[in-house]
């Protein structure tokens, strides 16, 4: 067993420093037309998000600077997996899904890699020719902020419904839908004599069905449930 385990590793090595030295090279005809395609195609997907999907937040130019400038960071730190790399990249792109406008995210990380990609041809670690192909590898950025768009989920609303029917049992040992749960039609959250009627309120609208009536923010949240219980 020990002595099959330096001849992995040094096969391992060898494909490591292959995959380097292939990222150094120019991109043959075919790879390099399959990648143009996939890069035009995010492109196109990118820009018709960000045109079309109406963003429920505000585009904040220094936080959007500084989530392209972690991302970029995030796509030079390389953890080996055997001939192939994982990068961190998803500690920065989930909190921009939740942070930035959604419908511009895919743009943003397309911009991010090709600067990261350029400054490793700068420093003669990729080919040029790779850089610009960069978007090619963003298409996982379109369908998370695609499923956002459509499902009206840009906003922290649906987290703060499942922090209401948390905060409800912690508070009453019952869940909010129980009667729901057992067949009734009612969508309203049982009412219980255990809390105040501005309790009762309260949490009436933080588990409402129509998002608009439920608070905005954690911080609204926050203000409601300490004002009903007061």
């Amino acid at each position: 067993m020990s002595s099959t385990a330096p001849a992995l590793n040094a096969a391992t090595e060898r494909r490591y420093e292959e995959t380097l030295e292939r990222r150094r090279r120019k991109s043959d005809r075919r790879d390099l037309l399959g990648a143009v395609v996939l890069s035009a195609s995010f492109t196109v997907a990118a820009i018709a998000l960000a045109v079309l999907a109406t963003p429920a937040r505000d585009l904040n130019p220094l936080l959007a600077l500084a989530f392209a400038a972690a991302y970029a960071l995030a796509v030079r730190i390389e953890f080996t997996t055997g001939a192939h790399f994982a990068v961190p990249t998803q500690l920065v792109f989930v909190p921009m899904l939740l942070l930035l406008p959604t419908p511009l995210v895919p743009l943003l990380v397309a911009a991010a890699y090709v600067g990261s990609d350029l400054a490793a041809v700068i420093r003669d670690r990729l080919a040029v020719g790779r850089a610009v192909i960069a978007p090619a590898d963003t298409w996982f950025a379109i369908w998370p902020a695609l499923v956002l768009v459509l499902g009206d989920a840009q906003l922290p609303s649906w987290d703060l419904w499942a922090l209401a029917v948390m905060t409800f049992e912690l508070l009453t040992g019952a869940h909010p839908f129980a009667a729901v749960a057992v067949g009734l039609s009612s969508p309203a959250p049982a009412a219980t004599t255990d809390l105040p009627a501005a309790c009762q309120t309260f949490f009436a609208s933080a588990l409402a069905i129509d998002r608009a009536a439920r608070p905005q923010s954690p911080a609204a949240f926050l203000e409601g449930l300490e004002r009903s219980l007061c």
